[in-house]
C-alpha cells in the first residue's frame, strides 16, 4: 500500500508516493517533501523534468514513485 502527496512549482506538478508508514509518519513525509520542493522550486523550475526527478529521488530515497508533469502535459516518472 502506498501513501503520497502532491506538490507544485511554477513549471511542474509533482506527485510523490512511498510505502505507507501510518497516518502520522505519512503526514510527516508529505510535509518534508512539500517543504523541500517549496524551498527548491526556483532550482527545480530551471531543470528538465528528468533532472528534477533525479534531484528529488536523491533527496528522498524512501520514495517509491515520483511523477512530474509540466504545464504542457509532458510526464517523467521514476
Amino acid at each position: 500500500m502506498l501513501a503520497g502527496g502532491l506538490c507544485k512549482t511554477n513549471n511542474y506538478t509533482i506527485e510523490a508516493y512511498w510505502p505507507t508508514l501510518g497516518d502520522r509518519r505519512d503526514f510527516s513525509m508529505f510535509c518534508d517533501v512539500g517543504q523541500w520542493v517549496g524551498k527548491n522550486a526556483k532550482v527545480l523550475d530551471k531543470k528538465t523534468a528528468i533532472e528534477c526527478l533525479r534531484l528529488i529521488r536523491e533527496q528522498f530515497t524512501d520514495l517509491q514513485l515520483v511523477e512530474l508533469r509540466d504545464h504542457q502535459g509532458r510526464l517523467a516518472r521514476g
